[in-house]
């Protein structure tokens, strides 16, 4: 287990969870302009290479959902892995796409519905087809406290495996959405550095409590 290869570089990553405080209605564009700018504040600390918001536990599988492909049959057994994430998550942790191309800002920011897929869900489910251009569902996004109304998704990317499903296992089915899509909870911040990252934990919390002084991260 020592000598697996995860598919990525786990060292010099720093991973932080965001509590946001209690409110009253918070807008989606509220939440969506603190993790901007709380995110182009961190890139501004010495010792981060890059950053990028994604739920944790990135880079990992997290919430689960029925996966839905138009014009296949589908059943209880077909699950996938979500992560919602901001466009520069591939660069930071060090995964790189088989094809197509990875989620750009205007995605993000205008929540479109785009997915990048991961090669296990590509061989599962599209072995003798192109998965670029065709579609997927993602039917428990339209369960959320902010729901989707429509989780209809067009793939754009396809992103080579890596241990997503721990040590021992194979790699699961896994999408990649745009952050917005996931609303307030359970959002974070993944950080490659370029020193030891328990070294930048306080200036990165003093760069988040500069736009937000109620968040706990």
């Amino acid at each position: 287990l020592v000598n697996v290869d995860w598919g990525f570089d786990p060292k010099n990553l720093l991973f932080a969870g965001v509590g946001l405080p209690p409110r009253q209605n918070p807008s989606a564009a509220d939440l969506h302009r603190f993790y901007r700018q709380a995110l182009g504040r961190i890139v501004t600390v010495p010792g981060i290479r890059s950053a990028a918001v994604a739920n944790i536990p990135a880079p990992f599988a997290g919430m689960g959902s029925l996966l839905e492909i138009p014009g296949m049959a589908t059943g209880p057994e077909d699950v996938v892995g979500i992560t919602f994430c901001s466009e520069q998550v591939f660069d930071t942790l060090g995964l790189s796409l088989l094809k197509g191309r990875q989620l750009s800002a205007a995605d993000v920011d205008n929540a479109h519905h785009v997915v990048i897929i991961n090669e296990a869900l590509a061989k599962k489910y599209f072995r003798s087809s192109e998965p670029l251009g065709a579609t997927i569902r993602v039917p428990r996004l339209a369960t959320l406290p902010v729901p989707v109304a429509d989780p209809t998704f067009e793939i754009v990317g396809v992103l080579r495996d890596f241990a997503n499903n721990g040590p021992r296992d194979p790699p699961v089915p896994q999408v990649w959405l745009p952050f917005p899509l996931r609303g307030p909870t359970g959002l974070g911040f993944v950080m490659r550095t370029s020193v030891d990252p328990s070294g930048l934990i306080r200036p990165v919390r003093e760069q988040v409590l500069a736009v937000d002084r109620q968040v706990a991260l």
